[in-house]
């Protein structure tokens, strides 16, 4: 729910990314290699020149495409190659020949994502989302990402699809960590959020989404919230917030957690002079502001932190909302 811009830090872990990658897949180019000769050998195509040179284009970038940065994607190189044979990557081809000369089918781009070894690179980016704090799915912010060594929990949506930019399948910024919902949700849908962005990106705004909570008091320390409005930046809907929903539903999702708004919203307010002086009774010194708002929002107030845990976003913006309102007491 909020991007992150590409700075040195992510950079150093894209790049223990890649070194971990061609170290443990040490084949792809030949696998490419292979793959690109055998549906030329098997298969009649258009442009049979265009399918080796989409090949070798791919081999040419790797293992620069790793890495490569949102920027530098050249989406309009491969696309122009592509089109000398129009969704060929979507095609059911033979890809090799088995045991008794049996073609062996699969659909092109899948092939592909087999060489590029997806499923190692998922294994290995998982730990390192891990300590880049992405433990949160980046779409809802309300379901917990986990991972080991030998086991990722979570998916990995492709922000470009992986059946239109295959050479795109194990890039470090392409691969975005969320939950199965959303990524069912998105599937081959358009989002345009995309959870890493260049500096020279045009109109760069990295938190692009906001909660507005509306609560009503029903006792002097307790309230009810009647509902979350999911918005875009200014308190307004946006072209961008109303996408979002209408793909992740994050409208309906958070009428579930009303209560654990109406949790933070209850804390908040008891934090005045009294509530503030039992606390400091309780815990033997005086905190300061930032220790009662981690206090209210078990968490430390850091909007780079929202991706660290569920619902870190949620509570951010009521916070953000209680405090320019002059409801809070600390």
């Amino acid at each position: 729910m909020r991007k992150i811009l590409i700075d040195e830090t992510v950079r150093a872990f894209a790049e223990k990314y890649a070194n971990t990658m061609k170290s443990s897949c040490k084949d792809v180019v030949n696998d490419l290699e292979i793959l690109r000769d055998n549906l030329i050998k098997f298969n009649k195509w258009a442009d049979e020149d265009g399918i080796k040179e989409y090949f070798d284009t791919i081999i040419s970038d790797y293992p620069k495409l790793l890495i490569l940065e949102p920027k530098d994607w050249e989406l309009e190189k491969y696309t122009a190659i592509e089109n000398k044979n129009k969704d060929f990557l979507k095609k059911k081809v033979i890809y090799a020949k088995g045991s008794k000369n049996k073609p062996l089918r699969g659909l092109v781009y899948q092939r592909i994502m087999f060489c590029l070894r997806y499923k190692e690179a998922r294994l290995i980016l998982g730990g390192i989302h891990q300590e880049m704090g992405l433990r949160a799915c980046i779409y809802c912010n309300t379901i917990a990402l986990e991972a080991s060594d030998d086991e990722v929990s979570y998916e990995m949506d492709h922000y470009k699809p992986q059946s239109e930019f295959p050479y795109l399948g194990t890039c470090f910024y392409n691969l975005q960590p969320c939950d199965s919902g959303c990524n069912k949700r998105k599937s081959k849908k358009f989002s345009n959020f995309g959870l890493y962005v260049n500096e020279s990106t045009s109109n760069l705004e990295l938190s692009p989404f906001m909660f507005h909570s509306k609560f009503k008091q029903i006792g002097k320390y307790q309230a009810e919230c009647l509902e979350i409005e999911f918005l875009g930046k200014k308190g307004m809907v946006t072209d961008e917030s109303k996408a979002h929903d209408d793909i992740f539903h994050i409208h309906k999702k958070y009428i579930n957690y009303r209560q654990e708004a109406a949790n933070i919203y209850e804390k908040a307010v008891t934090m005045n002079e009294s509530g503030r002086k039992a606390r400091e009774e309780v815990i033997g010194y005086t905190p300061s502001r930032n220790d009662y708002i981690e206090y209210i929002l078990d968490a430390p107030y850091d909007e780079s932190l929202i991706h660290s845990k569920p619902l870190n976003k949620l509570k951010y913006d009521i916070f953000k909302d209680l405090d320019d309102n002059n409801v809070l007491n600390i």
